[in-house]
């Protein structure tokens, strides 16, 4: 018997769902009669194409189910039988998992496949199973029929043959300024065994070279080691940090080569004043005198000015101006300090290192200066021989009166008496502190010559109270040969 397809002239609500309703009825033995819905036209002319309702499936994989040694950098992919909605493929439909739980990832979508990406390398020898969930669907939103599942094996540990190195420190090398109660760190590339990270192998060393006692406590999650003194680091010190070959990775290879690195801590030391001129207590200090004052380490220039730095009697400030030199300052008066009298520095807390540390407290001194000095200098008053004297004796002795009394030794050392020629006569020299008279007397007797003015000179290295401010000078004759005397008195 033939079937035929009959089709309903109006339409039906389960063709509008893409279901198509197929109806056969057996023909009349003369097969002439057609048999359909009521109303139907003679016969079908056509049939509607019906919509996609096959569902799409996971062809193929990769790595394929049960596959094994898997490389540890591999990513998972999941292949269709047909275009796929993008949107329904990601984390939510595609997963991955371990011993532990879900492994981390991003999903990328394809037309008719979507691969899966680990965040981090896969473990080694270790089973996965990949699921494609019944949420992916294809351009018709027809869903997996079942969640697809495969599972896979990855490749054994690669040996760890590469040594461990230092990739950060804290602080780092050549920093300034620590904080006196720091803890020193170093972070490494890999790994590290524990047990070979202790005193031995991690050593901080103070300026004099001495290690510095303290623990170590490492960190697995970070991979950082991490000193803490027992004590506070000293201030303004340089410190050097090692880690040395003895610190080893997890498979047990140590670093190639010494790490180090230095740093240095704050200075929080607040400079002094070690010692000035005049000191402390001084007395008979000259009126020519300066202040100096010498600090403990190098200061601040612009701290030491005449705010800082003051000189005053009776309290009244004195005009001055500070020289600036390194680790000390000077204070020079604008005019001479008074005689006998006493005078009072201080250098201010305004006073700072270079790293902006002030003075602690004021440093204060006093000294006193001499009695009224002789600015007078002094002067010849009177000569014998007189200048230009003729008729002296042979035998003479020669004298220079001064003004004021005279240091002996200075006068002995600046009179001299020189002949015709210019040379110099062999003598004595007796200074008369009663008198303030020199007094030479020559080894010999004076020689007879013509009137050649030979002089005699006392010249500016004698000095009373003052120093001489003119040059004199005074000839006198011998008796029959002649012979003379030059006074020659400067400023000293």
């Amino acid at each position: 018997m033939k079937n035929n397809i009959l089709a309903p002239s109006s339409p039906n609500p389960l063709r509008s769902r893409g279901i198509l309703l197929l109806l056969t009825v057996p023909l009349s033995a003369c097969g002439s009669a057609i048999v359909g819905w009521p109303d139907s036209p003679p016969k079908v002319d056509s049939v509607d194409s019906p919509g996609d309702i096959v569902p799409p499936t996971v062809i193929w994989t990769t790595p394929a189910g049960g596959e094994g040694e898997v490389a540890l950098n591999a990513t998972i992919l999941g292949a269709f039988s047909e275009e796929m909605d993008p949107v329904s493929m990601n984390a939510s439909t595609f997963s991955l998992w371990d011993g532990d739980g879900r492994v981390p990832g991003d999903v990328v979508a394809l037309s008719a496949s979507e691969t899966f990406v680990p965040v981090d390398p896969l473990l080694p020898d270790m089973d996965y199973t990949a699921t494609i969930t019944t949420g992916a669907a294809d351009l018709s939103g027809n869903y997996l029929e079942a969640d697809y599942v495969w599972i896979f094996h990855t490749e054994g540990a690669i040996p760890d043959e590469i040594p461990p190195q230092v990739i950060l420190t804290d602080p780092t090398n050549g920093a300034a300024d620590l904080r006196l109660n720091s803890t020193i760190q170093a972070t490494f590339s890999e790994g590290m065994d524990p047990a070979s990270l202790n005193s031995a192998s991690f050593v901080v060393l103070d300026p004099d070279l001495l290690v510095v006692p303290g623990g170590l406590l490492y960190n697995a999650g970070t991979r950082t080691a991490t000193f803490t003194p027992t004590d506070d680091l000293l201030p303004a010190a340089t410190y050097m940090a090692t880690v040395t070959t003895g610190a080893m990775d997890l498979a047990g290879n140590p670093m190639i080569s010494d790490y180090g690195w230095t740093f240095s801590t704050l200075d929080n030391i607040a400079p002094t004043v070690i010692w000035s001129l005049p000191v402390a207590g001084e007395t008979n200090v000259a009126y020519t005198a300066t202040i100096l004052a010498a600090f403990s380490e190098e200061m601040d220039p612009l701290t030491l000015n005449t705010g800082s730095f003051t000189l005053k009697v009776a309290g009244v400030p004195v005009a001055g101006t500070v020289n600036v030199a390194g680790s000390s300052e000077v204070f020079v008066p604008a005019l001479p300090l008074l005689a006998d009298t006493s005078y009072t520095a201080t250098v201010t807390t305004g006073a700072a290192d270079r790293e902006g540390n002030n003075l602690a407290a004021d440093d204060v001194w006093t000294f006193h200066t001499a009695v009224d000095p002789d600015r007078t200098a002094p002067w010849v008053t009177l000569t014998m021989p007189a200048d230009f004297e003729q008729g002296v004796f042979l035998d003479a002795t020669i004298h220079a009166t001064f003004s004021e009394a005279m240091d002996a030794a200075s006068v002995s050392a600046a009179f001299e008496l020189l002949d015709a020629d210019n040379l110099v006569v062999p003598g004595v020299l007796v200074y008369d502190s009663a008198t303030w008279t020199a007094i030479f007397t020559p080894d010999n007797d004076l020689e007879s010559r013509p009137p050649d003015i030979p002089p005699l000179s006392c010249g500016s290295g004698a000095a009373g109270g003052g120093a001489f401010d003119r040059v004199d000078e005074a000839q006198v004759r011998s008796g029959e040969k002649g012979g003379g005397l030059r006074q020659n008195l400067a400023q000293g």
